[in-house]
């Protein structure tokens, strides 16, 4: 069993780091595309656009999957879950386009949240095949999304009389209509049945657990950017900095694979009640220090790949992929306790690490950012994944001892 386990987590890990890779191909085309300030406006932007696509699915997805393992009407169930998430999708883009029309919000902004929302139809369908236990077909989607991402912006080097940010935003906007119309084909042979109250009561029961740790994660994945795009908008930095902080989640993408494919396995097996027996609880942290050593191993070879790739382009990337890696490292291990804990009905102490997680990510982000600039964000990064790391990691170490 712990050998199928371990097949199917190395099958998602290797389907992540297809798509990772592919998302890193586009990336650095685009990192020695663009100007340095072209790439930190793109980078805010692209934030936005993931911001777009988790948004309507925030807690949802989770909830959905986890409920659809134990739900005596899974037919209904989905239907619940479709509909709830299209209508979502449809209040947020009716917000966005009064946001755009009233001057409120940029065109590339909208088209960002545009993009987003188009994308978060395909997520729909990757939640489903998770759900489903269906890990071939969950691990064949991922490279899918990445894949017409990456096809569109050849289309718009090759065809745009000059290539900029605008030809990189349209061709966004066209791989999320483009993968939408692939949800919607894989959707027809879903087994959907007639919506009930009840199965929207389940849905909502389960998505409860998740909103506090997603709302959060939602934020704080994001807000060092954000925090760096607002005060480079007001010329207090440079979009250049927002450039090289970009350059470093590129090249510090190992960790994020390891741990939500761990994620997306551990959600669907995860017992009421379960706990680690000490000789596992051991293994675990023994692999866990063994994690970190592969972190800075990782980081020194992300340095050196960036360096030749880029030259001297970036400068700052000697410090800054190092303290990425580790901050991934300390989310990489709360996220596997979090899922553990959840088995423990641990639930209100999650939910006031997340809460209190995200007021220290804004705090440190706008005390830090102004004063330090660039390493005042990668200084926010790492505190605020070590704040919640700490007192998680304590809390599933005494669970299971």
């Amino acid at each position: 069993m712990m050998f199928g386990a371990a097949k199917l987590v190395l099958g998602v890990a290797s389907s992540r780091a297809a798509s990772a890779g592919l998302n890193l191909l586009f990336s650095m085309a685009l990192l020695r595309l663009l100007s340095k300030d072209d790439y930190g406006t793109y980078y805010v932007l692209y934030t936005v656009m993931t911001f777009a696509t988790l948004l309507p699915g925030l807690a949802i997805n989770s909830g959905f999957v986890y409920r659809y393992q134990h739900s005596e009407n899974r037919e209904s169930l989905l239907t619940t879950f479709v509909a709830l998430k299209s209508t979502l999708v449809g209040v947020v883009g009716a917000v966005v386009a009064v946001l755009w029309a009233v001057g409120l919000i940029g065109v590339y902004t909208a088209m960002a949240m545009a993009a987003g929302l188009l994308l978060s139809f395909f997520d729909s369908i990757m939640c489903l095949s998770q759900a489903q236990k269906r890990f071939r077909m969950f691990s064949a989607l991922m490279p899918v999304r990445n894949s017409v991402i990456l096809l569109t912006l050849i289309l718009a080097w090759l065809l745009a009389p000059r290539f900029g940010l605008p030809a990189v935003m349209w061709s966004l906007l066209a791989s999320g209509a483009i993968l939408a119309g692939i949800a919607m084909v894989l959707a027809r042979d879903a087994a959907f049945g007639a919506p009930r109250r009840a199965s929207l009561g389940e849905l909502s029961h389960e998505a409860r657990r998740f909103l506090a740790f997603e709302g959060s994660a939602i934020v704080l994945q994001r807000v060092e950017v954000w925090v760096l795009g607002f005060f480079a908008a007001h010329a207090v930095l440079s979009a250049a900095d927002v450039a090289e902080y970009g350059a470093g989640f590129t090249f510090g993408f190992l960790f994020p694979i390891i741990s939500s494919s761990i994620t997306s396995i551990l959600i669907t097996r995860v017992k009421p009640g379960d706990r680690l027996k000490m000789a596992e609880l051991r293994r675990l942290l023994w692999m866990a220090a063994l994690a970190l050593c592969v972190a800075f191993i990782y980081a020194g070879l992300s340095y050196a790949a960036a360096k030749l790739f880029l030259g001297e382009k970036y400068v700052e990337l000697g410090w800054i992929i190092p303290a990425i890696c580790f901050g991934m490292y300390l989310s990489f291990c709360t996220n596997y306790a979090r899922i553990t804990l959840l088995a423990h009905n641990e639930d209100r102490f999650l939910d006031r690490i997340y809460m209190a997680q995200v007021i220290v990510g804004l705090v440190a982000s706008l005390c830090l950012v102004p004063l330090y600039g660039l390493a005042g964000a990668v200084a926010a990064f790492v505190i605020v994944r070590l704040f919640a790391f700490l007192p998680i990691g304590w809390k599933f170490y005494r669970e299971n001892t």
